[in-house]
């Protein structure tokens, strides 16, 4: 099914989106093939070897802001853990939109600075849950084009769970480095991101 959505993706892509102002922020898009999807934020190493991709600070100020961010208050739904976020990250003195519009109907959570893009999943995330994000995280990655990357920030999932949607994210990466050179504006790189909200001792 991945890699379903993923071809689905790339269609989307080539069938063609609106280009956004800003040329595309990754480095190296073949050392996406290889790079590490799964991004546990408390991991400092991690988090640098993910912002090393891109180009420009946004991205490395994002991953630090989500490591050191923890709600005053657990968020009981994903709409209350996306308002709370939508603070963190502008008191983080960040630009950011909220449920900014790709075409048609689709509406990604979060933007930063009109580079970093943030699909926010709470919850168990069940089966149907897991397709739909998988989904979403294919056409928006297809519609950010020339940006930095679509972050998909999973809170309160078990680490299974996860990690479909991670292998998702890793074909999706490696059909990238695949199309490279085939378009001036490439589509977004998909991370998933971890651990995002969670007290430490």
């Amino acid at each position: 099914m991945a890699v379903c959505l993923s071809a689905l993706g790339i269609l989307v892509w080539l069938l063609g989106s609106p280009a956004p102002r800003e040329p595309a922020t990754a480095r190296n898009v073949r050392a996406l093939a290889s790079a590490t999807t799964v991004i546990p934020v408390s991991d400092p190493s991690a988090r640098d070897a993910a912002g090393n991709l891109f180009y420009g600070e946004t991205l490395h100020r994002c991953l630090q802001s989500l490591a050191t961010w923890v709600p005053s208050e657990p968020p009981s739904n994903e709409k209350d853990l996306q308002l709370a976020l939508y603070e963190h990250l502008r008191e983080a003195g960040f630009t950011v939109g909220f449920e900014q519009q790709l075409g048609g109907r689709n509406r990604v959570d979060l933007t930063l600075d009109d580079t970093v893009a943030i699909e926010l999943k709470f919850g168990r995330l069940r089966a149907n849950e897991r397709n739909r994000v998988i989904g979403q995280s294919t056409v928006y990655a297809a519609r950010w084009l020339g940006r930095g990357p679509l972050l998909v920030v999973c809170v309160g999932a078990p680490s299974d769970k996860v990690a479909e949607v991670a292998r998702s994210a890793t074909v999706w990466n490696r059909q990238l480095a695949e199309h490279v050179g085939e378009a001036n504006q490439l589509p977004a790189a998909v991370l998933v991101l971890t651990e995002v909200g969670e007290r430490r001792v």
